[in-house]
């Protein structure tokens, strides 16, 4: 009986209400309002090497603020989506890397 009422619970899912391709579900990642954020965020280095830049970088922690303000659906939140991003960040030279302190908090 229960597995039935569990089976019988997913008929009202819709497959319309889903996402129908790959541009429905990260679409967000890539509007004009996030590109417009992160070019403004990068200043400088933002079409420059990050290998190779000599100026200033941003910190890891800033750059975990900014990816939360982002409101991306999944990365937006205090969770290891959003740190992973932050420390590929740190990794690729985008930003100095994270503080023991920044780590702990």
């Amino acid at each position: 009986m229960e597995t039935y009422v569990l089976l019988n619970s997913w008929k009202d899912c819709k497959p319309e209400e889903k996402a129908k391709n790959i541009a429905d579900k990260v679409g967000s990642c890539f509007n004009t309002s996030t590109k417009i954020v992160w070019v403004a965020w990068l200043g400088n280095l933002c079409g420059k090497d990050p290998a190779t830049w000599l100026g200033k970088r941003k910190t890891w922690m800033e750059a975990f603020t900014m990816i939360r303000s982002l409101g991306i659906h999944g990365i937006s939140v205090e969770g290891l989506c959003t740190l992973w991003m932050a420390n590929a960040l740190a990794l690729l030279r985008v930003v100095a890397e994270p503080t023991e302190t920044e780590l702990a908090d």
